[in-house]
């Protein structure tokens, strides 16, 4: 390949012997680099043609936002994929440097644009929040300035759609139900158990597959009851949250919770109490 433009140090335009073009993105694969030269496309980090969608607003972007927050997603990205074990796909580049620049807007407009669902992306996503909050930290030293701890939750949205290629708002409706059906247990039993700890992050993870699954109308349908041994007294405790939270679903969403789905809940609300 040659390439035929610059775009930045951690980016630039290439084209093979077919003349397609192709956007060539890695760290410093720019220095010292001049149009006309070759270059080995395997030094890339990722690749994007030319004529592609996500090429197209990634130019848009390389026009009109500071270089500097092109290299500070490509440094986030690199760490990610490290810390995740993993290749995030490629669209992080687009959305989170579009993010980066729409954040640095707000900041400087003094607009503070809360997640309201911080709790729930830490307990979910521990792996994604965790380099969240470093690329947090990252960006406020590198641009010596003081982002809320909001954006956090933001950053790990765009890096759970791009481990898990999910969208983004299947990712919210997730969160939104974990959210709202957690709620109603602290509402129930605010004095009875500590939102801390194995037994509730359990809780929360399973809240978690059972939306996902419900989502996906993917529940769980066997016929056969769970058997488990919890004294009767807590058994009725948790009846009534167990009403209110099939209720509430199938107003929100339309689709009833089968019976083993309420049984899974049910034993997982006994745990929590009894601990």
């Amino acid at each position: 390949m040659w390439i035929t433009g610059i775009l930045n140090n951690s980016a630039l335009i290439a084209v093979d012997e077919k003349r397609e073009e192709t956007i060539l993105i890695g760290k410093g694969i720019s220095f010292q680099r001049k149009p006309g030269e070759e270059i080995d496309p395997s030094v890339a980090d990722k690749q994007f043609t030319r004529n592609s969608a996500v090429s197209r607003d990634l130019l848009e972007l390389f026009e009109n936002v500071p270089e500097e927050y092109f290299e500070m997603t490509n440094v986030i990205v690199r760490y990610a994929n490290k810390k995740l074990k993993g290749e995030l796909d490629k669209s992080i580049y687009l959305t989170l440097f579009d993010h980066i620049n729409s954040a640095m807007v707000r900041y400087r407009d003094g607009l503070h644009l809360g997640f309201g669902m911080l709790e729930e992306m830490r307990l979910l996503y521990p792996e994604e929040y965790k380099v969240a909050e470093w690329a947090l930290e990252y960006i406020n030293v590198t641009l010596n300035i003081e982002l809320p701890e909001d954006e956090c939750g933001f950053i790990g949205t765009h890096i759970v759609q791009a481990r898990i290629n999910q969208d983004i708002p299947r990712i919210n409706r997730v969160m939104k139900i974990v959210k709202s059906l957690s709620e109603l247990v602290k509402e129930k039993y605010a004095e009875r158990f500590i939102l801390e700890g194995m037994h509730y992050s359990r809780f929360i993870t399973h809240l978690k597959y059972f939306s996902v699954r419900y989502l996906n109308h993917d529940q769980i349908r066997d016929d056969e009851p769970i058997a488990f041994s919890v004294d009767e007294e807590l058994t009725a405790a948790v009846q009534d949250c167990l009403t209110d939270i099939a209720q509430m679903i199938e107003e929100k969403y339309g689709s009833r919770v089968t019976e083993y789905e309420k049984d899974y809940l049910k034993l997982h609300l006994c745990q929590l109490l009894k601990k």
